[in-house]
């Protein structure tokens, strides 16, 4: 295995083990920060592309069809409104369910699934890491960031 796929790996297991095993339901809050650091400091998005879980996790799912995908170009408006909907979602779940880490932790949980589950949906229809490409509030925020880091230099 190549070094981006022992990095995927890797996360992968530490993600699953503070969610799980150590019930953190703030490791949702340490991958983006992490991502955000990661990509601040290389000046790419080398997270989306070599750590992210749920990328890790369409490359492995990921099946070459014969006929090929279709070419879309989902509209701005889905990936706005995707984002809005996910960064609510994280925000009104943290502050509504603050003291509450068990209902905190299944909100938690249930926005990883859900976007892992949208990704793979997305992938089978139209193209590999459709998701991470055009939809990802996260990838969203990292674009962000690359672009106002080369802004800088």
């Amino acid at each position: 295995m190549n070094k981006s796929i022992h990095q995927a790996v890797l996360f992968c297991w530490l993600v699953l083990v503070s969610m799980f095993f150590l019930k953190l339901w703030y490791t949702i809050l340490w991958v983006i920060l992490f991502a955000i650091v990661m990509t601040f400091t290389q000046r790419k998005r080398s997270y989306c592309a070599n750590v992210c879980p749920i990328g890790y996790i369409q490359d492995r799912m990921h099946k070459p069809r014969e006929t090929g995908y279709k070419k879309v170009n989902p509209p701005s408006l889905l990936r706005k409104v995707i984002f809005l909907l996910f960064w609510s979602y994280l925000i009104v779940s943290i502050a509504l369910f603050y003291n509450r880490t068990d209902l905190l932790w299944a909100n938690m949980l249930q926005l990883m699934l859900f976007s892992l589950l949208t990704a793979l949906l997305l992938q089978h229809f139209y193209r590999k890491r459709f998701w991470c490409s055009f939809v990802c509030p996260v990838g969203t925020v990292l674009k962000g960031i690359v672009k106002f880091r080369y802004r800088q230099t």
